[in-house]
């Protein structure tokens, strides 16, 4: 699995990384089904991760301009 750290994650980009997920998987025939869903787990967290720090930042820039 490969995340981007300079990059903030598009949910089209989402999709594209637990389906390629999914692929690699089905193709590798080895994994057990929890190992796929432990790779899905991390590839949302960090979406979510990168979407709260996006969300508190623009709350931040809010308050500095407001004030």
């Amino acid at each position: 699995m490969k995340l981007m750290a300079n990059k903030t994650m598009t949910k089209d980009e989402l999709y594209s990384a637990i389906e390629a997920a999914i692929i690699r998987w089905n193709l590798d025939g080895t994994k057990t089904a929890g190992s796929l869903t432990r790779e899905i787990m991390l590839i949302i967290k960090h979406y979510e991760m990168e979407k709260d720090v996006i969300e508190e930042l623009a709350e931040r820039i809010g308050k500095e301009i407001d004030s």
